[in-house]
């Protein structure tokens, strides 16, 4: 089916992205590789660095890392011999972040959860989820959590 596969997580909610992460897993192929990204608001920016110290940065991204790793491990249980996944840590926009990293691991396939909100907070402001999707160079697959 698939060889390379991203898949973008938000921590935040609980119930999505653990199951857009066992879809990619059974949409991968033997040997296949799976990406999972997290996305950390980005230190970089003016206005957000000035209120930080430079420790801050450091600790937010190993934290953040150390508790990627755990969803992953408990999402996806004991390990699979037949596939290997990679963390990635991003920080900025999310859009831009999963866009970058689809193209720069050259993904097949890009499998989000959909988040419940508000139809008219989607219409007026646009889901992330909407939003790679038509940027996105690779097909995106939304999850629709149950």
């Amino acid at each position: 089916m698939f060889n390379r596969i991203l898949v973008p997580v938000d921590l935040a909610e609980q119930g999505f992205s653990d199951q857009a992460l066992k879809q990619a897993v059974a949409l991968l192929d033997k040997g296949g590789e799976l990406y999972v990204e997290l996305v950390i608001p980005g230190f970089r920016m003016p206005i957000v660095e000035n209120y930080f110290p430079d420790s801050a940065r450091d600790e937010i991204r190993a934290v953040a890392k150390a508790e990627l790793e755990e969803f992953v491990e408990d999402a996806l249980g004991e390990p699979d011999q037949n596939i290997s996944w990679h963390l990635i840590l991003s920080e900025g926009g999310r859009v831009s972040s999963i866009i970058e990293a689809s193209k720069k691991h050259q993904v097949d396939l890009i499998v989000m959860a959909s988040h419940k909100g508000s139809d008219r907070a989607r219409d007026l402001l646009g889901s992330v989820s909407n939003r790679v999707a038509a940027q996105a160079d690779s097909p995106v697959l939304i999850v629709k959590p149950n």
